[in-house]
């Protein structure tokens, strides 16, 4: 939702569509082990909820929405 639909973007919420499989899911990874906290905990939130697997099957979802 905060990243919209298409994962465009919005304001000083970073576009995730087309960006690197290998990035997204690094970023995934790092926000469930809260290494990144610049979310407001939105993204902490969503990433305790995802595993592994899932992480790495959103991030080529997520690179081809551009």
């Amino acid at each position: 939702m905060c990243h919209l639909g298409s994962m465009a973007g919005q304001n000083e919420i970073p576009r995730l569509a087309g960006q690197d499989t290998e990035h997204i899911a690094t970023q995934l990874k790092n926000f469930k082990a809260r290494e990144r906290t610049n979310d407001a905990g939105s993204m902490i939130r969503l990433a305790q909820t995802l595993s592994e697997e899932d992480m790495t099957n959103l991030s080529p979802w997520i690179h081809s929405l551009f």
